[in-house]
């Protein structure tokens, strides 16, 4: 309904910001604990 974006709804759906946010921080400190394989380990793929 709100097709220009106009309105900021996230303070009514803030349960849904928390989620993601939990979502993101656990993405970001699983991928500090085990890091990428580097490329060369793959080199097809480079």
């Amino acid at each position: 309904m709100d097709t220009g974006e106009e309105h900021n709804i996230a303070g009514e759906h803030d349960f849904v910001i928390n989620a993601a946010l939990r979502i993101c921080r656990g993405l970001v400190a699983s991928m500090a604990e085990v890091p990428n394989t580097p490329l060369r380990a793959f080199p097809n793929m480079a």
